[in-house]
């Protein structure tokens, strides 16, 4: 192995070693990013809450009446 076969092979080691610390930069901004967007604030949540239980609310009360039965006796 010449002294230029290791220079290349060294050089390639050290870009594939670049490589894999900027790709574990990036996922680390990801996972940043994920934790970020998920936050939501409670209050956020309980109006979701109480929108929904006022759609459910509301759904019932569109729900047709089912037809009368007569009893004979």
């Amino acid at each position: 192995m010449g002294k230029n076969q290791k220079t290349e092979l060294g050089r390639a080691l050290v870009k594939q070693h670049n490589q894999m610390i900027q790709q574990t930069k990036e996922k680390g901004r990801i996972y940043k990013k994920k934790f970020l967007e998920s936050f939501t604030e409670v209050s956020d949540i309980d109006a979701i809450i109480e929108q929904a239980d006022e759609d459910h609310e509301q759904e019932l009360l569109d729900l047709p009446l089912p037809p009368p039965t007569s009893r004979i006796n």
